[in-house]
């Protein structure tokens, strides 16, 4: 039976500074903080949290259905999802914003600062739990995009299905309130330790 997976659909760049923040940043002058890393090596990869359990799941021999918002770029991660057979029926595709971007840079000691653009991913609540054709009995929420986030999770929990809640980085952007509704009622709820 397929899973259901709603969350982030990024194009990732990823950077290394050979070096560590600490030595960069002195905390005395925080108040006037103006910085720069010099990163000669970027990779760009498919990414986003949705589409990376997809596609993990896909791996496994599952075939998940991705329910996300995507915007202006998508074209060549829209080929890469084709060849890696991960479906896109349910990938609400915008022409008036970007595709969801992520930037990290990771130092030496392994500390990271990311940016986050978040484009498409801010209307991922247009992509409807409601519009999904066919039959699945799990579904995930992973981070995305607030509105989405709540929405998916009601919509699953209110159809019966097992649901999966991963808030992940969009930990923040809840008030308690609203962090208590999400994880009610889920069958299985996922943070790491720093979370």
């Amino acid at each position: 039976m397929p899973i259901l997976v709603s969350g982030s659909i990024a194009v990732d760049h990823i950077m290394v500074f050979r070096d560590r923040f600490q030595t960069h940043i002195q905390p005395e002058t925080i108040h006037v903080l103006n910085v720069a890393f010099h990163v000669p090596e970027m990779r760009k990869s498919w990414g986003g949290c949705g589409a990376n359990v997809a596609f993990h799941l896909n791996q496994l021999g599952e075939r998940p259905i991705l329910l996300g918002a995507v915007g202006a770029g998508f074209e060549e991660y829209a080929e890469w999802m084709d060849r890696h057979g991960l479906a896109r029926d349910h990938v609400l595709e915008l022409s008036d914003t970007f595709t969801a971007s992520c930037f990290s840079t990771t130092d030496l000691d392994d500390n990271q600062i990311t940016a986050v653009h978040p484009g498409a991913m801010d209307r991922a609540h247009e992509a409807r739990v409601d519009a999904v054709r066919g039959a699945f009995d799990w579904g995930i929420v992973s981070p995305n995009g607030k509105e989405a986030m709540i929405q998916n999770a009601r919509a699953l929990k209110a159809r019966g299905k097992q649901t999966v809640v991963d808030p992940g980085q969009g930990i923040p952007i809840f008030e308690p309130a609203e962090l208590t509704e999400f994880v009610e009622g889920a069958a299985l709820f996922i943070v790491n330790d720093y979370e």
